[in-house]
């Protein structure tokens, strides 16, 4: 638990010495949306855990209970506060709220927070991306012989990609995907998760 405690302030870190970035190379004229710059986003995300089914009493498999994964879904929200400090890369923190992980009858949350580096390949008003990012993820974690649940913390890493539409130099709407991948500590492996979603972003 204490690595993932660290990741945070290092992240803060590592993002404010970004933003002091200036010498980035400046968009092309008349292209004001690959500008430099801070940017603000929120929306909601479609989640689809990919959890392992768990076995009654330590039974053994049978109906219900199968030796693999189980695909799963939930909804949730995310949101992003970064800097854009080149033409072709930003960085920003992201939070993900995902309402209901693992099966149904469990009712509980996970919480992950990333620092993403991103690479653009803008085209005026479409600003396409691919990202990556590491963090602190906070997630339930099936118990493999009973049917109950243990909250766990750990560390997890973010690949994915997604694009901004521009309506006007200041707002954008936002679409992205991301797989989320858990370290193996406290058994968050178990819990990886594909997130699909969107909303709108704030260009300062």
């Amino acid at each position: 638990m204490r690595p993932a405690r660290r990741t945070l302030p290092l992240a803060l870190l590592l993002l404010a010495s970004g933003a002091t970035a200036t010498s980035g190379e400046p968009p092309p004229e008349g292209d004001p949306y690959s500008r430099n710059g801070w940017y603000l986003a929120i929306g909601g995300y479609y989640q689809k855990e990919y959890s392992r089914d768990t076995c009654e009493n330590g039974s053994t498999p049978g109906e219900g209970c199968v030796d693999g994964f189980r695909p799963d879904s939930s909804g949730g929200a995310a949101g992003h506060a970064g800097y854009r400090f080149h033409r072709y890369a930003a960085a920003d923190l992201q939070f993900e709220w995902v309402k209901d992980a693992l099966e149904d009858d469990f009712k509980e949350s996970a919480y992950v927070t990333t620092l993403n580096l991103k690479a653009y390949l803008p085209w005026r008003r479409l600003q396409t991306f691919a990202l990556v990012g590491g963090g602190y993820i906070r997630a339930p974690v099936p118990d493999r012989f009973e049917r109950e649940i243990n909250v766990e913390n750990g560390i997890a890493f973010r690949f994915g990609g997604g694009f901004e539409l521009y309506a006007t130099e200041h707002w954008a709407l936002l679409a992205e995907t991301s797989w989320v991948q858990p370290l193996p500590l406290n058994d968050l492996d178990k819990v990886p998760y594909l997130s699909v979603g969107g909303g709108f972003q704030y260009r300062f």
